[in-house]
């Protein structure tokens, strides 16, 4: 996902929104997206690189 923090701003500025709570909708979706696709019983996160604009999607496990 290349361009991520463009997308961001893109929308944060053009609805004259707080980019924070834009970042954290954007995440959200791609979460609730992964869980849909992949399993809902599965956990994500996602993080954000703003230097090179992309966003990463990993996968929670638990090592016992």
């Amino acid at each position: 996902m290349e361009k991520v923090v463009d997308i961001i701003d893109s929308i944060a500025h053009g609805k004259n929104l707080d980019v924070e709570n834009v970042t954290k909708a954007i995440k959200t979706a791609i979460i609730n997206t992964a869980k849909k696709i992949l399993g809902n019983e599965l956990e994500f996160d996602v993080e954000i690189n703003k230097q090179s604009k992309k966003a990463d999607v990993f996968q929670k496990v638990t090592v016992v």
